[in-house]
């Protein structure tokens, strides 16, 4: 999956419990929205995977019963199961099949298949005509893919430095790149900043700790 989720731990002496909660997410389209059926889990936001898909028109094969699911893009297969965090990318010209693993395992409540809501927006963007944007931690909006946009998926944006400047105000994050990152995106939840960079990498694997400076493949 080509993203960074950077979590940078505002407060370390707070501990809180976050119960699972029933909530929605919004899915904007234009001038209309559907309300998509979502959990909270622990501070991190799960949605229905079938309610999100089906919203959005994407082609999908699904046994519940089973346990399994599998969108269809229109050169790729993408097949996940529940309580299982690796997902198989088919790819249908050559039936080639590369394997990568989400942040958290999906999970089954009643007939509904929940997924982390960062892990699936990742995954459809990259196979996806369209584009879904993240606008908030529950909207979400389809967009247009740019030609940019279409042009820099298989060109990865490398990450050289990441550094934490704390003042008696603000907080500054500065990252320095191969090329412009595409639509960054930061929330905050369970008292961290969360920054998503889109299609960005370090060039070898990397542990990113607050507050001080990291170079990359160090």
């Amino acid at each position: 999956m080509r993203a960074i989720r950077f979590f940078i731990l505002v407060s370390i002496f707070c501990s809180i419990n976050f119960p699972q909660d029933a909530t929605r997410i919004a899915l904007i389209r234009g001038n209309s929205f559907d309300l998509i059926e979502a959990e909270n889990q622990t501070g991190t936001l799960y949605v229905s995977l079938l309610d999100l898909v089906n919203s959005i028109s994407i082609p999908v094969f699904d046994n519940v019963k089973d346990n399994f699911v599998s969108l269809q893009f229109e050169n790729y297969s993408i097949q996940t199961s529940v309580n299982n965090p690796f997902v198989n990318i088919i790819n249908t010209n050559d039936s080639s099949i590369k394997t990568i693993q989400l942040s958290s395992a999906p999970y089954r409540k009643e007939n509904k298949i929940f997924v982390s809501v960062t892990s699936l927006v990742e995954l459809i963007n990259i196979y996806w005509e369209k584009e879904l944007l993240l606008l908030a931690a529950n909207r979400i909006k389809v967009v247009e893919k740019s030609k940019e946009t279409k042009a820099e998926q298989n060109s990865v944006v490398q990450i050289s430095s990441f550094s934490i400047e704390s003042g008696d105000d603000n907080t500054i994050i500065k990252i320095v790149t191969s090329n412009p990152i595409v639509n960054p995106y930061n929330f905050y939840r369970a008292q961290k900043l969360h920054l998503i960079l889109w299609g960005t990498s370090t060039k070898k694997d990397s542990t990113l700790y607050p507050f001080r400076t990291i170079s990359s493949g160090k």
